[in-house]
């Protein structure tokens, strides 16, 4: 193959270029009325203003898996005990405890997402690299295998996405890491250069060449085209939720191109962490800013095959996405003739491109061979499984129950399975063991348990001195007074008011931990603003930041001090707000600026002119990877019933307890006598023992004051 992922660039750029297209033959861009978005989309596209972004959808009818295909097989191999196929298609973890308020067991593909999963298997089998390279063996069989009979082809929707990029010089944008593209650029003897998830930078450097060839740009990375056993390392493909999660060089060029131009997106699902929030939100800013109308077209549309995808079309729909339904094979072939018709007649080459591509379309389909390259590729994914390493099931099946908050179950899990994980682990995944205890002691409400772990936690990250990472120290500070901060009660409860000794003891507790997170802030700061110091753009610094400020918020409300004097402190604070949330979306800490989000709705800032724009950016993308529980603390803060209502159904599916209580507290306090008896039952319950004294008092008076 002549083409070379490595080098970004292929060989047949030395190919004398044909002429472009006639730009005097494209009709004017007009605005999409809503009746046919097929000639909507083609109108953009003769209009020389649409560029695809491709997702794993494209690849289904090449016969090569899908991330569901990925990731089900490997489950099942990692955890052979635990994951199992049911009636449909996903793999779904179903050997576990049930979580009482879920819906339905968690699906690999559907829930449990690829790079998250695989981050965690990538953390277990640790940084050696004959292991990585066996995690990562999976990826292999996007490739084509000849012995086993795996060659695949590049189908209908690479060949008309590359030649029209190819005829109005615009880039293609995909996740996948496959190479149809690439083979279908040689199929047509188009000229082509790849740039990966690492070379933003080098093509930037070669838009304005000039030079005509298509430009696929690969924002995850590539397995390449080899049929080898050469190494799929972690550099060659961004698929860990570490990677994912981290600042993606490519949002920006995708966001700065849908700011003029129509973007197309095609067999995409946009369950992806780094590119579809800026997808999104370049689409509602045009939307909103009305500058795609009356005399500009849609600033998306969506190519979907399956009218009841709901996570597809429900994401595509998030975005204002002009919808289309029977998918590219089915929707494109209507803009062959009127594309044919738009370039000059006397240009061969292109002609001869069209023609290539009319018969691949229009062609009987040999079921014959398409069913002898599916075995081909099932046997591919079954011999590339089978070189996945083992590992310790219990400990990656109770790492996946905490990810995904399903904390009860996970509680479950680990009293029953937690010793022997314990004895079977190594010291590193002893550390991870007594980590996934904290955070299910804090999330099911058990703060005796949450303190408990949280100072053996401490007690460990100090016992490895040097070896222990600094940020692991200050997460293991951060969560011992995490522990006593979760003891001040917090609900909302106004119209009853707290006990008078309530209030002193809550006073004296807010003030020691005030304290102790001021010093945890300043034993690695110092003094001064967290922005512009190499250790503020940690993660955890910026947690300890967020939570630092939540609680000088509540300190401030309940003070009673001059009017002018107030204002002055709450401006300070409402500056680092600002600042936390600048640097938090900087770094793509997803987590921190969830917790942004959430105090400017809390606080009513959200048409703030310091946070407007800010809020309407990340609000509108915060449910699109939610953390539940954050999720439901937002719409609980909303101030309706609804939300708490809401709210209420988020914490039971996740098992979070002191959510739970507080989103009962809320509704009871929103529509007096509706949660009364529900908030008893749950407080008289055994997951109610070890909320801590304050709590417990405060929400016996509360319900003595409401019946």
């Amino acid at each position: 193959m002549d083409g070379s992922t490595k080098s970004g660039v292929s060989s047949r750029a030395d190919r004398p270029p044909a002429p472009r297209a006639d730009a005097s033959k494209a009709p004017a861009a007009t605005a999409f009325d809503g009746k046919d978005p097929a000639q909507a989309l083609m109108r953009s596209l003769l209009a020389r203003r649409l560029f695809f972004f491709a997702g794993a959808g494209v690849s289904v009818e090449s016969e090569l898996p899908a991330a569901v295909g990925l990731i089900g097989p490997a489950a099942q191999r990692l955890l052979p005990t635990y994951a199992s196929r049911g009636p449909s298609l996903p793999v779904t973890l179903s050997n576990v405890p049930k979580e009482p308020g879920a819906s339905r067991d968690l699906a690999f593909g559907v829930d449990i997402l690829p790079e998250e999963f695989y981050s965690i298997a990538l953390d277990m089998v640790g940084p050696d690299d004959a292991s990585q390279d066996a995690c990562l063996s999976m990826f292999r069989c996007l490739r084509a295998h000849p012995d086993l009979g795996f060659l695949p082809r590049p189908n209908f929707v690479h060949l008309f996405v590359v030649l029209s990029a190819y005829l109005f010089d615009l880039p293609v944008f995909t996740v996948n890491f496959d190479a149809m593209f690439e083979l279908a650029c040689e199929e047509l003897g188009i000229p082509y250069a790849v740039f990966l998830h690492n070379q933003v930078d080098e093509y930037r450097q070669d838009a304005p060449t000039g030079a005509r060839r298509v430009r696929i740009c690969k924002a995850h990375g590539s397995v390449g085209t080899s049929d080898g056993e050469g190494l799929i390392t972690t550099e060659d493909i961004k698929t860990t939720a570490h990677g994912i999660s981290e600042p993606n060089p490519w949002s920006k060029v995708i966001a700065g191109l849908m700011e003029d131009h129509d973007c197309a997106l095609i067999g995409y699902s946009g369950r992806d962490i780094d590119l579809y929030p800026s997808i999104r939100s370049a689409s509602l800013r045009r939307l909103r800013s009305g500058r795609h109308a009356p005399d500009q077209l849609a600033p998306l549309f969506c190519l979907n095959r399956f009218k009841n995808d709901d996570v597809e079309s429900a994401k595509a729909r998030e975005c204002g996405a002009v919808m289309l339904y029977g998918y590219p094979s089915e929707v494109l072939p209507g803009c062959l003739g009127p594309l044919r018709d738009a370039i000059i007649p006397s240009h061969q080459d292109e002609l001869r491109m069209f023609d290539a591509v009319n018969v691949r379309t229009h062609g009987p389909r040999n079921e014959g061979a398409a069913l002898r390259l599916a075995k081909a590729r099932d046997a591919t994914i079954r011999e590339c499984v089978g070189k996945l390493p083992v590992l310790n099931e219990d400990l990656l099946c109770a790492k996946i129950l905490v990810q995904w908050q399903r904390n009860t179950s996970a509680s479950r899990f680990l009293a029953e399975h937690g010793e022997a994980i314990g004895e079977a682990a190594s010291s590193c995944d002893q550390r991870e063991l007594l980590t996934l205890r904290t955070r299910v002691s804090r999330e099911i409400a058990d703060l005796i348990g949450y303190a408990r772990c949280a100072r053996r936690l401490l007690r460990l990250e100090r016992s490895l001195g040097d070896r222990a990472p600094g940020d692991e120290l200050i997460w293991a500070r951060l969560e011992v007074i995490s522990a006593y901060y979760l003891r001040i009660p917090n609900f909302d409860t106004s119209r009853v008011g707290y006990a008078w000794w309530v209030r002193i003891l809550m006073a004296i507790g807010a003030a020691c931990v005030w304290a102790r997170l001021r010093l945890l802030r300043m034993s690695v700061l110092g003094r001064g603003p967290l922005s512009g110091r190499p250790a503020g753009r940690s993660a955890v610094m910026q947690e300890v930041e967020n939570r630092l400020l939540a609680l000088e918020f509540h300190m401030l409300g309940a003070l009673r001090l001059p009017r002018p004097v107030l204002k002055a402190l709450r401006d300070r604070l409402e500056a680092r707000l600002a600042d936390l949330g600048r640097l938090a979306a900087e770094c793509a800490n997803t987590s921190t600026v969830k917790g942004v989000i959430r105090r400017i709705s809390l606080l009513g800032l959200a048409d703030d002119a310091r946070f407007s724009a800010f809020y309407q950016d990340y609000r509108e993308t915060f449910d699109t990877f939610p953390d539940k529980s954050q999720l439901g603390s937002l719409r609980r803060d909303e101030g309706t019933l609804e939300g708490a209502r809401a709210s209420l159904e988020a914490a039971r599916e996740t098992g979070n307890t002191l959510n739970e209580l507080k989103a009962l507290v809320a509704i009871e306090s929103r529509a007096p006598g509706s949660a009364c008896d529900e908030l008893a039952r749950l407080l008289a319950s055994r997951r109610c023992d070890h909320i801590g004294l304050l709590n417990r008092a405060h929400l016996r008076r509360f319900l003595d004051k409401t019946r």
